[in-house]
This record gives C-alpha cells, structure tokens and sequence, in this order.
C-alpha cells in the first residue's frame, strides 16, 4: 500500500468556518471541467447478506429507541464540532510553539479569543445541544449494557465519558481566557488545562471512530433492512430517500471513521491515505447516489403524495442532494490529483449541509 502524506498549511483552513454558511455549488467550473474517471465502478449493494447480524442489530435498536436516536444524534453533531477539530487547531495555533510546548502571551490569547466568538457562532447551539446529550446517554447506559449490539454500548461508554470531559476542559478554557484569570496567575492554570486538553483529544478522537464505526455499522443494516421493506410494500419515494440518506452517511463515514485520516501538527494538517482502493470506494458511493437521485427526479407527485410526503418539500431535498452529490465529485477528483488545498474546507461544508437535509427531511 502507498502512503501519501502531505502537509496543509494551518491558516488556510481557519477560513473553514467562514465559508460555511455560503450557499454555493463548490467550484462546479472546475467539477465539470476534470471529470474523474468512473469505468469499472459498481454500484453499492443495498440488501442484508447476515441474516445473524440483522436479527441481532434489530433487537438492539428495538430494545434501545430512545438510546439509539441519541447515540446517532450525538455523533452527528459530534462530527460536525470536532471530526474536523476547527478549535483544537487554532488552539495549537494559539499556545503550542515550534517545540510543541505551551507559550502564551497577550497577543496569542486575543488571537484565540477570536477563534471562540466563530466557533461559537458557528457550533454554539449544536454544542449545547451535545452537552444537552450526554446526560440522557448515560442514564440509558446505566440501565445495563445489550449484547445485541456488539460492543455498541461498551464503545460509546468510552466515547461519551470521554466526549463529556472534553467539553468540561473546553468550557474552563473559554472561562479562563474570557475573564482574563490568565492575568492574575501567569497562566499558571492554563499550563494545567494545556496537559489535560492535549491528552484529552489524543484519547476521544480514538473511541470516537471506534464508536461511530461500530454505530455506523449497525446504522447501514438498519437502512437497507428498511429499503428492502419499502421495495416490497412498493413506496418508492420512501426506498429512494432512504437509499440517498444511506449513501451521504456512508460517504461521511469514509471521511471520519475510515482509511483516510487527517491530524493536526504545529506545522500543517497531515492527510494519510493508506489503502488505495479508498478512492474507488467513495466513486461507489457517489455513482450510487447520482442514479438514486435520477429515480428520485422521475417520481410524479401523485407517488410522492400517496405516500404521504410533501411534493415542494421532496423535491427541495433532491435538489440539496444534488448539490452534496457536486460535494463529493470535487472530493474526490482532490483526492484522486492529490491536491489537498481546501479540501478539509469542503468536507467539513459537506457534512453540515448533510447534516441540515437529514433536519429538513424530518419536516416531509
């Protein structure tokens, strides 16, 4: 396997957060200038080989509803804030110098008070909303622990506990730095919550792919086991949405929780890919959904309507997917040139725009 590593310079992606809101198609000229090759590329398989695994990932989410609903919207909303860690990286920016130790000063502090208006700006409600989470999660895990699930329990545990002591060393860093306690003890408690944060984020983001790659598993045998039932029942504008929703969190998934990888040092955000057939995978993904789309298109209202979905609003949700399906072509013809400038820009615009059409369709 080939390893490509390539350092992004730090300040280009402090504009993340900027552009975020914008609604734009990301550069469509250049998409539709150098299409990516897609010979050869299959289609994703939509049904259940593991008869085994689908009777027991059914009983854990029957056993479980309420854990379940808050086990997936604490990822996503976890992934939106910190799988691309915005703040961790202008925190290194901020206080970790050359040799990778804690210096602060003034300047550096108002450099970084200004990093946490935007975040807050940006992730304000989604962030309380998570800090909202935390408490329900565990009071379902304290109920005791469903072997249905695999080791969905035991991973989130970790994660959770882990997530909750993290967004504690964040609230008394904004704390600290926003009263100006740093002033009165020469940042002696900064150098305290320097070591606990550092730590803090090596350990969650490792329990945090484990446990999205094992809720994610489950979450995939739960889609197609609904697919299948829309097929059979002949509701094709509910198989198709949800063959749609499937495809965009099996997309972010292989952007968070997969081969590819991206870490934060003093120097640049470092990009790793190690497997090579990566690139071909996320071209399933995306040919996939490009055709559910069109089948999407091809609905008369009448279909829609007789299975109870709003037309207007339906086909303002094929649209937005048209424009994530724009998202995913730019990724990765990135990936395929390994041109990497603004790329963690447009994921991370691509996971807030799928996160908002998975809100919307909860409105149909």
């Amino acid at each position: 396997m080939k390893k490509i590593r390539v350092i992004l310079f730090l300040m280009l992606s402090i504009c993340i957060l900027v552009s975020c809101g914008n609604d734009k198609d990301v550069n469509k000229k250049d998409t539709a200038s150098e299409k990516s090759d897609y010979n050869g590329i299959k289609e994703i398989d939509f049904s259940n080989k593991d008869s085994g695994k689908l009777k027991e990932v059914l009983a854990f989410y029957t056993n479980n509803k309420d854990k379940y609903v808050y086990y997936s919207s604490a990822l996503e909303e976890y992934t939106i804030m910190f799988g691309y860690d915005y703040l961790y990286e202008v925190y290194l920016i901020s206080f970790i110098n050359g040799e990778n130790q804690f210096q602060a000063d003034e300047e550096k502090v108002s450099s970084f008070k200004s990093s946490l208006v935007t975040f807050d700006e940006r992730f304000g409600n989604v962030y309380e909303q998570f800090k909202n989470l935390i408490p329900l999660i565990k009071g379902e895990l304290n109920k005791g622990i469903d072997k249905n699930g695999n080791g969905i329990d035991e991973k989130y545990k970790e994660f959770i506990e882990l997530a909750e002591e993290k967004t504690k060393i964040i609230d008394e860093i904004k704390q600290y730095y926003r009263s100006n306690e740093y002033k009165s003890d020469n940042f002696s408690k900064g150098k305290e919550l320097n070591d606990k944060y550092l730590a803090n984020y090596k350990e969650t983001k490792e329990k945090y792919r484990e446990a999205y790659n094992l809720f994610s598993d489950a979450d995939i045998v739960l889609f197609k086991n609904d697919i299948k039932s829309s097929k059979n029942k002949n509701l094709l504008a509910k198989m198709d949405l949800i063959k749609a929703r499937l495809l965009l969190k099996m997309f972010t998934k292989e952007l968070y929780a997969s081969s590819f990888q991206f870490e934060f040092i003093k120097a640049g955000t470092a990009i790793n890919i190690n497997n090579r057939d990566y690139i071909d995978n996320l071209k399933n993904i995306q040919q996939s959904l490009d055709k559910t789309i069109q089948d999407m298109e091809k609905l008369d209202e009448k279909t829609i309507e007789k299975e109870n979905f709003n037309p207007t609003k339906y086909k303002e949700i094929i649209a937005e997917m048209k424009n994530l399906s724009i998202y995913l072509k730019e990724i990765i013809i990135r990936f395929e040139k390994t041109d990497y400038k603004e790329i963690m820009q447009i994921i991370t615009e691509f996971t807030i725009r799928n996160y908002l059409i998975e809100r919307a369709i909860e409105t149909l």
